[in-house]
């Protein structure tokens, strides 16, 4: 473009009557543009896209320039770091060989302060794992004390409860089979008594209405017989016959009348029973309670040798659990 159509550009007023700076700004000049907002592209995309298309012919050399310019900046980073580790290994090397010039000089002394260090560090851990080994050691027994007495406690409280209710139950049932036979055997002689009892009374009764029986059938005959001696009436059927049935009926009612009286007892007897029972189950408990006194020497010696099994397998318990461990 010429300088004249650049000038004639330039000084061209724009629609409103303003000339046109020269970079296309209004109010001429880069100053023009202070104090106003920065104008934004109205469709950035397409600029882009054609901003793209004005690159595109240069894209190779684009391609070659970002290359080189990563290249230049990974050398430029990993330049310093490379001179450095040289002058570490230089530094290093340096060190070294005067560190060993040094200790060529003094190799006797130092071979010596070297078997004194390793003499007293070899010393030094030996007692630090003899310690440790005491330590470790006295804290396992402690606890292993510890769990022994836990354990045995534990075991002698269930051994001694099994043991109690074992020997409560074998109480019980002696206590049982006691006054079961207690009781049998007090209503066997309660019902002997009884029964020698109503056949005395029986016997009475029967006696004294045999007699007032005879009496009535004697009287009947001698109203019927009046000369006739009453020693002779046993050789008269009809007399023999009449008192045998007064016999019949006097002692029905004899032992009808026994029978009602000790039915008419049957409570107090009943009472006197149970009281007797009572009286004879105390006896056979305080029978049984003796039995186990003396027996408590006996007992004692077996729970003592459960409570020593039980120990025994609750020990063997606790070592192999720490065994385990």
């Amino acid at each position: 473009m010429s300088e004249e159509n650049k000038a004639s550009n330039t000084s061209r007023p724009n629609a409103a009557g303003r000339p046109r700076g020269a970079f296309g700004g209004r109010g001429g000049g880069p100053g023009g543009a202070l104090g106003r907002p920065v104008e934004k592209a109205k469709d950035f995309k397409g600029t882009l896209k054609r901003l793209l298309a004005y690159l595109k012919p240069q894209r190779v050399n684009l391609t070659i320039v970002v290359i080189f310019a990563i290249v230049s900046t990974t050398f430029t980073v990993m330049g310093p770091k490379i001179s450095g580790n040289a002058m570490n290994q230089l530094t290093d090397g340096f060190i070294a060989k005067s560190i060993v010039s040094g200790i060529g000089g003094a190799q006797p002394d130092l071979k010596s302060t070297l078997k004194k260090y390793t003499d007293a560090i070899s010393s030094a851990k030996k007692a630090a794992d003899a310690a440790v080994e005491k330590g470790l050691t006295q804290a396992l027994n402690t606890q292993k004390q510890k769990a022994y007495a836990q354990a045995a406690q534990k075991v002698d409280a269930i051994v001694t409860q099994k043991f109690n209710e074992a020997i409560n139950t074998k109480k019980q049932q002696a206590y049982a089979l006691a006054t079961q036979k207690a009781d049998a055997i007090v209503t066997q002689k309660f019902n002997e008594a009884i029964s020698a009892k109503k056949q005395l009374a029986y016997t009475s009764a029967q006696t004294q209405a045999e007699a007032a029986a005879k009496a009535a059938v004697d009287q009947q005959f001698a109203a019927l017989l009046p000369g006739v001696p009453r020693s002779s009436y046993g050789s008269i059927p009809q007399y023999v016959e009449a008192l045998k049935q007064a016999y019949v009926k006097a002692d029905a009612m004899a032992k009808a009348g026994v029978d009602a009286a000790f039915a008419k007892q049957q409570p107090t007897m009943n009472a006197q029973l149970a009281a007797a029972k009572t009286q004879a189950e105390a006896k056979a408990k305080a029978a049984v309670n003796a039995a186990f006194i003396k027996q408590q020497p006996t007992m004692n010696a077996q729970l003592a040798a459960a409570k020593s099994q039980a120990q025994a397998k609750a020990k063997a318990a606790v070592d192999t659990a720490f065994a385990k461990q």
